[in-house]
């Protein structure tokens, strides 16, 4: 979902700051590509999960059937 907005960079801020950063950041610009189909998310670091979840609920509220999410690294709690 490309998006609508360029949130703060997420990795200095606390999980609610995050959660409050990425309210309505993005959005389906033109579903024909989704409508119906499976899609699958990736990047390369997952630190809360937020990113995946605002962008996931987007392509569902776009028309996406189902949303795989996949992340090549996952930032652990210190």
């Amino acid at each position: 979902a490309p998006r609508t907005r360029t949130p703060a960079p997420q990795s200095r801020l606390s999980g609610e700051e995050r959660r409050k950063t990425l309210v309505g950041a993005f959005a389906v610009a033109d579903a024909r590509g989704i409508r119906g189909r499976t899609v699958l998310l990736v990047d390369d670091v997952m630190t809360s999960g937020n990113t995946f979840a605002h962008c996931a609920k987007a392509l569902l509220d776009g028309g996406a059937f189902r949303v795989w999410c996949a992340s090549v690294a996952r930032r652990l709690k210190d």
